[in-house]
């Protein structure tokens, strides 16, 4: 049977052993190059029926009420149809580098490629900006609790965008969008 001293020595050998393993620190002090956070998009189904975009960057913050820092995505992100996650697996939009930190928020903006929607008319219509935009804000939206990351590690973050109607003049190649609520949780 085992008693208090040996579980408390069993448990201080375990936490040693993971504090060996974790190199936070290089040999001056100062914080490791971090990791990556996935974004991954998703959306609710509406009368759009596609809409490219492109996630070339975010803003991160710690809590709610910090600012925030700009992180530029990894490579050349590849344009997604956001509607075509709609009900099912949500698409990877980029990989982002960060820094070793605590992040609680995130925001950014996609690049509009082109969307489709309700003409007005009974038909769709292919529309190349949004309001005279052609880029689409999604508002900062935080996750109930921050994530760590830290030497190297990676983690998954998807943003629920849910699109819930569109309209679009072909006659301007200009249209409508309008969103719910944005939603974040760790994947």
């Amino acid at each position: 049977m085992r008693g208090p001293k040996s579980r408390f020595l069993l448990l201080a050998l375990v936490l040693a052993a993971v504090a060996a393993g974790c190199d936070l620190f290089d040999d001056n002090g100062s914080s490791t190059n971090g990791g990556s956070l996935n974004v991954y998009l998703q959306d609710a189904p509406g009368n759009v029926t596609e809409l490219w975009v492109k996630l070339d960057a975010i803003t991160l913050y710690p809590d709610p009420s910090s600012p925030g820092v700009g992180v530029v995505a990894d490579g050349q992100p590849a344009s997604i149809d956001l509607i075509a996650t709609a009900g099912g697996s949500p698409t990877q939009a980029a990989t982002f580098a960060l820094d070793d930190g605590s992040y609680q928020c995130i925001s950014g903006t996609l690049a509009l490629d082109h969307f489709v929607a309700d003409d007005g008319q009974g038909g769709q219509a292919t529309c190349t900006t949004v309001n005279g935009m052609s880029s689409i804000d999604i508002p900062k939206v935080c996750l109930p609790a921050p994530f760590l990351m830290v030497d190297g590690g990676a983690v998954s973050v998807l943003v629920d965008l849910p699109v819930v109607s569109g309209s679009c003049d072909p006659a301007t190649g200009d249209g409508t969008l309008a969103f719910s609520s944005p939603s974040a949780s760790l994947m």
